[in-house]
């Protein structure tokens, strides 16, 4: 669930959901009274706007429990301009929750890309002749757009967890917390012919900061490290 490109827009870049004619065809509406024409354009609004909210909730997945407390709350007085309004920023907020969970899903992608390279060269590092020159070259070459990725999708889940207001909600991925699995997916350098090449300590360094060695900060004494910044690949 996901970020509203334009607060002046509906979702998906779509006019707001108060403009338009009156008429459904875009011809001429009968002719009604001020205050009944401006009932019955109320109405269809709702209307219209209640369809786009369950085709975005089904999207989403809402809870079935979320959908009744929301309805209960702001549609009980029936099709009015405040549930009209309601609904929009309904509509507005769920649209945000979308647009920052597929941030997380390309930024999760191209962290995953680089995570193979890595495995695959560990991989030819143990089952061939290549030597540890070209080693060191290409895995220099993809620790740091590695770290970088990882940062991509350590602040877009955040951002993910804001636009739902929750700090503690999990990215879920195949199932799994993906924060958590970031945490051991490099484990396998630990054992793995590379990390000799590496003059940092990998154990427990999922961000493999190339500042970690032998639990010294920076500036060499003991202690916690300072955020860690993105660096040109």
């Amino acid at each position: 669930r996901s970020a509203t490109p334009n607060a002046a827009a509906g979702p998906r870049g779509a006019a707001p959901l108060g403009a338009g004619p009156a008429g459904a065809d875009g011809g001429a509406a009968p002719q009604a009274s001020p205050s009944n024409a401006q009932g019955a354009s109320v109405e269809a609004l709702v209307a219209k706007a209640r369809g786009r909210l369950t085709r975005l909730w089904d999207e989403l997945g809402v809870p079935e429990p979320e959908r009744i407390a929301f309805a209960h709350q702001h549609l009980g007085a029936g099709d009015t301009a405040e549930a009209l309004a309601a609904i929009n920023a309904e509509l507005q907020r769920l649209v945000e929750e979308r647009n920052c969970a597929l941030r997380v899903e390309k930024a999760v992608e191209v962290r995953e890309g680089f995570l193979y390279l890595l495995q695959e060269l560990a991989e030819r590092y143990a089952t061939s002749t290549m030597d540890k020159e070209r080693a060191l070259r290409e895995l220099q070459a993809l620790t740091t757009p590695y770290r970088n990725a990882s940062l991509d999708v350590v602040e877009a889940i955040l951002r993910w967890r804001q636009a739902l207001k929750s700090e503690t909600q999990p990215y879920l991925w195949k199932g799994v917390s993906y924060l958590h699995k970031m945490n051991s997916d490099t484990f396998f350098l630990a054992n793995s012919r590379l990390r000799l090449l590496l003059d940092f300590e990998v154990a427990g360094n999922p961000l493999l900061d190339p500042r970690k060695t032998q639990g010294a900060d920076a500036s060499g004494k003991g202690g916690a490290l300072p955020p860690l910044r993105r660096c040109a690949a």
